[in-house]
């Protein structure tokens, strides 16, 4: 048995074939519907595009940012558990050895974490972390500062660290932890000169460098709506114009390239806040819409209710006018791994004034905290 990648266009044997997240997994992506996942991609493809299309626009300055200041607008101050945390880059001055850049995330509300690892590829330079794959069997150091005493928040750093680097070495800078002796590794010599380094450096300025990949969002987009183009058009769909232009658009190295195919897509930071944002999505929670408008079919991403991203799957009619009639609209709350979908765009209107009430989105809403009533740091 033999099928052909939506991706790479190359038929293959079924058992080259793998389980690909038309959204990414790290954004919730797993909790999505069918619609949103596909075996009908080649493992080579499964791999590029976790590494070259989703990590590009999961793991860059801007979305690591969002995804930690979204995730508290689903806290539960019952129960600690592990949360995103921030990304302020590569620190500048503490590098004593180029290869082994040391970053600095920040953790959810208070705590310094300082990751050493191996300096990947340059092809990486725009991801925070680096190269994934080489993570995965050297994931080197975590040193660890708590800013304060709150058991609480502590407790969610050291949880939010141990999931944010599983393979990393965990060295405390300031942190006892009588009742868990296993959590921490005891440090090597070169880990101790580290962390003595770390340590004078407590208190003063941290200069970090960033480095951002122009038009990161537009192969993911691509990818997208191939995807979910097969997913809800089916497979004659991949003998359409608008999929061979955007599995070309997907391939092309450079934003440029890119512009030389009929690919139609918005910029990942026009309208950071869209005005109709206040109805179809709020924070914390992605929205997708599947819109026929203008004699095209579009999908609308409202990435934690905040980033507006907008690509053609198609503008052949006759693909799709006869199944989507009105837009469609799936929402994610990766936070509560809670999922709904499809729902018709004026059953969500009235929900969002109050008209009317669907039950998955009134759960989601029920449990939305308010991040300004959080103590500060300089509080704990």
């Amino acid at each position: 048995m033999s099928k052909i990648c939506i991706f790479c266009n190359t038929e293959k044997t079924e058992n080259e074939f793998s389980l690909e997240h038309i959204f990414p997994q790290s954004l919730g992506g797993a909790q999505a519907s069918d619609l949103f996942k596909t075996r009908h991609v080649c493992q080579r493809c499964n791999s590029i595009m976790g590494l070259f299309v989703d990590a590009p626009l999961v793991k860059n300055f801007f979305s690591q940012n969002d995804m930690a200041e979204n995730a508290l607008y689903y806290i539960d101050l019952t129960k600690p558990r592990p949360l995103p945390l921030r990304y302020m880059g590569v620190h500048q001055s503490l590098v004593s050895d180029t290869k082994f850049p040391c970053e600095l995330p920040i953790g959810p509300h208070g705590g310094l974490v300082y990751h050493r690892r191996l300096k990947a590829d340059s092809r990486y330079d725009t991801i925070a972390g680096g190269n994934p794959i080489d993570n995965k069997k050297f994931g080197g150091e975590v040193y660890i500062f708590a800013q304060h005493s709150d058991e609480y928040w502590n407790l969610v750093l050291l949880q939010s660290v141990m999931k944010s680097f599983k393979s990393a070495r965990r060295i405390s800078g300031n942190i006892e932890l009588s009742n868990d002796d296993n959590y921490f590794h005891e440090p090597t010599s070169d880990e101790n000169e580290f962390l003595s380094i770390l340590k004078d450096a407590q208190g003063k300025m941290h200069k970090g460098s960033l480095a951002v990949q122009i038009g990161f969002e537009q192969r993911f987009l691509c990818k997208f709506a191939l995807g979910v183009g097969v997913n809800r058009l089916g497979e004659r769909y991949l003998d359409s114009t608008d999929a061979t232009e955007l599995r070309n658009a997907l391939w092309a190295k450079t934003p440029d390239e890119r512009d030389s195919y009929d690919v139609e897509f918005s910029d990942f930071f026009q309208n950071r806040e869209p005005d109709e944002a206040r109805f179809l999505a709020w924070p914390g929670v992605h929205t997708i819409m599947l819109y026929p408008v203008h004699g095209r079919l579009v999908a609308i991403i409202y990435l934690y209710g905040k980033n507006r991203m907008m690509v053609t799957i198609s503008k052949d009619e006759r693909l799709w006018s006869a199944s989507i009639d009105r837009a469609e609209v799936y929402v994610l709350c990766p936070s509560l791994e809670k999922f709904s979908g499809p729902i018709r765009v004026e059953d969500l209107l009235a929900h969002r004034l109050g008209h009317r009430k669907i039950n998955d989105l009134a759960e989601i809403e029920g449990k939305r905290f308010d991040p300004s009533t959080l103590p500060k740091i300089t509080d704990l």
